[in-house]
């Protein structure tokens, strides 16, 4: 029977095309197991077959088919009987240790999670009842059952061909910079593969070659690593959703050497698998909302994975957005969008094949970096603020302004800035750090915080309110950044991060802060995904430019409740930090 870690995921496996199967004939033996399976809420049943089941091993077996409680019951003699009966899996076929688990199901699309579960978990033999609704596989779905994105993303461009191959979608970067390392996408269950083609289209769009295999089947792996048009791709890494990922660390333990990487997407090793002593790069990826493959079973493995292994947490992510094919039902609500979701898995991704094909030890770097998110946690509203409405590092007292960070996006949203004349402090400036992904810069996590998003009330109310005299005219989010980007450079060269060489390398280059793209409604600034600071970086011509979002309403009353407030997003102090290391690098 499925494993712990199998059950609590099974409501995740992907779809895998039809095939033909002969139905297994025989379910007498010793004794029949009737259960409530805790994970699946299901009742399902396992027949003894093999003639070394004996009543008293039967029984003991079917008390202890999960390590948490569950209803079971025991009959000598007794016989499978479960409602909805559409496939049987065999484990041991034709030996004395042979015992058959009985499938149920009302719903087509887990038919592929049992073949799966069967086949790759089990290690067992497949047969669906004749006739039912498991006898043949689900139909590829048309565009209009894929959510948009999906849809889009299975579309070749001038920088990805798609191709569906008989096992597998094909992304084949068609770029110059293609990379050494090859990376293949076991989906979750009950899931399409067409429903991971934006996060494929990403990895090829920076030159990794990307297959999406029809289903978590590990022998689908050979096909595309045999593939004549990958005979040039040195390494391969793995990367799984949910059960995929299980399926991922199984193929990976059976085939020893096969592949350098892997990335577990709200997954993580089943509890008899451990890959602690492998020579392998492994990042697992989460989210905090995750009611599926939770936050605490995610970093509970650990010890089953190596010791380099990397933790990459996504704020307000859960399980469902790890793919484009819409919400599950027993998952947390996402804090996040998809598409942020699907970038920092991307970058993080990115980031395990750059530790690949760097083949060296990363140690992540912790004084620098946690050092410069302190400064973000305690300073950057505060100094955004300062910059954006005109008061300056001296206009206000710093024990007369209040940060409130929220945890999330929607607590955002519903923070408001304000003022309390005549108690201190006087100023609430409501700030949330957004998360930007590092594909590139070694030595620092995968994901890390990359943006400061803050409200705070203008210059002209502050002044109606509280008679604060500014000491310039009101300012934009582009003076914030600008400001941010001397005083990260001040720290770190305070803090003897960067060499005289480092510092010499970084005064060649030229930035430019570009005016601020206004939104109209405060909504629009937080929600919409165009709505983040741009950096773009020119590494002929050795320049950076920045632009960021913003929100202004003046105290005109017809901006309403919204009158008087200021919105910005700029680049945190890290995301600073982490371009000055690629100018280094990018400088001869």
């Amino acid at each position: 029977m499925p494993s712990v870690v199998t059950a609590v995921l099974l409501g995740t496996w992907a779809l895998i095309p039809a095939s033909s199967f002969a139905a297994y004939p025989d379910i007498d033996g010793v004794g029949a197991c009737h259960f409530e399976n805790p994970f699946a809420r299901t009742s399902d049943c396992i027949q003894y077959t093999g003639d070394n089941w004996t009543a008293s091993t039967a029984e003991t077996d079917c008390g202890t088919l999960f390590s948490i409680p569950y209803a079971s019951e025991f009959s000598l003699g007794g016989i499978c009987s479960v409602p909805n009966h559409v496939a049987d899996c065999v484990e041991d076929l034709g030996t004395a240790d042979e015992k058959v688990s009985l499938n149920n199901a009302t719903d087509p699309a887990f038919c592929s999670s049992l073949l799966a579960i069967c086949n790759s978990v089990l290690d067992g033999d497949y047969f669906p009842v004749s006739g039912g609704i498991c006898d043949t596989g689900p139909p590829v779905p048309g565009c209009d059952d894929l959510e948009p994105e999906a849809c889009a993303a299975m579309e070749s461009n001038d920088l990805v061909e798609v191709t569906l191959e008989a096992t597998y979608i094909s992304f084949m970067p068609l770029g110059a910079n293609t990379r050494n390392t090859g990376m293949i996408i076991f989906p979750g269950g009950a899931v399409v593969p067409q429903a991971y083609a934006p996060l494929a289209q990403e990895l090829a769009q920076a030159g990794i070659y990307t297959a999406v295999l029809n289903g978590p089947d590990a022998n689908e792996v050979a096909s595309v690593i045999g593939a004549p048009g990958n005979a040039d791709i040195a390494e391969w890494a793995l990367s799984g959703h949910s059960l995929g990922g299980v399926v991922a660390v199984k193929y990976i333990l059976d085939n020893p050497g096969t592949v350098a990487g892997l990335g577990l997407l709200a997954s993580f090793p089943d509890s008899v698998d451990d890959l602690s002593s492998l020579d392998l790069k492994v990042v697992s990826i989460f989210g905090t909302n995750d009611l599926i493959a939770t936050p605490a079973e995610v970093l509970a493995a650990v010890q089953r994975l190596p010791g380099d292994t990397l933790f990459a947490k996504i704020r307000g992510g859960n399980h469902a957005q790890f793919g484009f094919y819409g919400q599950t039902p027993t998952d947390g609500e996402a804090d996040t969008s998809a598409l942020q979701q699907m970038a920092l898995t991307a970058a993080s991704l990115e980031h395990l094949v750059n530790r690949i094909e760097a083949a060296q030890a990363t140690p992540i770097e912790t004084t620098g970096r946690l050092g410069l998110n302190q400064v973000t946690v305690e300073e950057g509203a505060y100094n955004d603020f300062l910059s954006a409405s005109g008061f300056g590092q001296d206009g206000i007292p710093a024990d007369n302004i209040a940060v409130q960070r929220t945890a999330g996006r929607n607590e955002f949203v519903e923070s408001k800035p304000a003022t309390s004349a005549g108690s201190a402090p006087e100023i609430l400036i409501n700030q949330f750090v957004n998360q930007t992904g590092n594909a590139t810069q070694l030595s620092f996590p995968p994901i890390y915080d990359g943006e400061l998003q803050a409200k705070f009330l203008t210059q002209a109310l502050l002044n109606e309110e509280l008679g604060l005299e500014a000491q310039s005219p009101q300012g934009s989010c582009a003076d914030a950044n600008r400001d941010n980007h001397s005083r990260t450079l001040l720290w770190l060269e305070e803090a003897e991060l960067l060499s005289e060489d480092d510092l010499a390398k970084l005064d060649q280059w030229q930035w430019s802060y570009a005016p601020d793209v206004l939104f109209p409604t405060g909504p629009e600034f937080i929600g919409d995904p165009e709505s983040t600071v741009k950096l773009v970086m020119d590494s002929s011509q050795m320049t950076v430019s920045v632009q960021s979002p913003s929100f202004y309403a003046d105290l005109d009353p017809s901006n309403g409740a919204a009158a008087g407030r200021q919105y910005c997003k700029t680049l945190s102090y890290e995301r600073f930090y982490l371009t000055f290391l690629d100018m280094i690098q990018a400088t001869p």
